[in-house]
């Protein structure tokens, strides 16, 4: 892989560079697996070397995608070349994928997951002439092309009805995060609660300007479920951020309604 760099000052080039494969799965490469640039110093660009090393254990042709990353954008702003010159170049680029001979791989797991298993896995498609047909059947009608699927067991489909009789002590769901979390908050917990988010904060049909503002605390809802036999009033918030999770603490504390029995934090992509 190969970089370059125009800022005059070197140590402002991007340390870290995001890969992404897309194929019969969607994986990133961690900044840890990457290699310190090695610079070549060719002019009129500085251009460099990074090695990085990932494992893909699902077989079958991926395009790869590669770019710098960017922590502070405005430093690139007065930059002699536009900050699109300090790419990564050759990409995107086809790779195949084989099935390996040489190692063992674990086969595939569908059992339920434990907090210990539900990390290590990748985002898999669920196109069923690329991925397992058991795998696929999961998620045929839910109109995804791709869904978490750790290695050694399986998270099934399940809506927020579905899921609250798994979870008998959830009464009032807090999610933190930015417009990535707002769309998933909207689509599938309003709208499954209440069946539609016309004329609702989560309107994002007519283009109301509720849904997109940016207010703590904006967005929140609750219905009486009935769950085996018994009713249970649930409430559901959305707690718009654009930082970590420290950022929202203090406000947090000093929330004045029903406590969270469940916090769900998720920032970008």
């Amino acid at each position: 892989m190969v970089f370059f760099c125009t800022h005059p000052d070197q140590s402002l080039c991007p340390p870290y560079y995001r890969v992404f494969f897309f194929g019969p799965s969607r994986q990133t490469v961690l900044p840890l697996n990457f290699t310190e640039a090695q610079r070549m110093h060719n002019s009129p660009y500085d251009y460099g070397n990074v090695t990085g090393t990932w494992t893909i254990r699902d077989p079958g042709e991926y395009m790869v995608y590669a770019y710098p990353e960017f922590s502070i954008c405005g430093m690139w702003a007065q930059m002699e070349w536009p900050w699109f010159k300090a790419a990564v170049q050759g990409v995107p680029i086809k790779l195949k994928v084989l099935a390996s001979t040489a190692i063992d791989v674990e086969p595939e797991g569908y059992e339920a997951c434990s907090p210990d298993e539900v990390t290590n896995g990748r985002f898999l498609s669920t196109d069923p002439s690329i991925s397992p047909s058991n795998f696929t059947d999961m998620y045929r009608h839910t109109g995804r092309e791709f869904a978490w699927a750790p290695y050694t067991c399986k998270i099934p489909r399940r809506n927020v009805s579905e899921a609250l009789k798994a979870i008998p002590l959830a009464k009032h769901f807090v999610w933190f995060g930015d417009s990535t979390t707002r769309g998933s908050f909207c689509t599938r917990v309003w709208e499954h609660v209440h069946g539609d988010v016309v004329g609702s904060v989560c309107d994002y049909k007519s283009g109301f300007e509720s849904y997109w503002e940016m207010r703590w605390g904006h967005k929140s809802t609750h219905k009486v479920f009935e769950i085996d036999g018994e009713q249970r009033n649930v409430s559901f918030s959305l707690v718009w951020t654009t930082h970590t999770l420290d950022t929202v603490l203090a406000p947090l504390l000093e929330y004045k309604g029903p406590p969270p029995t469940h916090l769900i934090f998720n920032m970008g992509m």
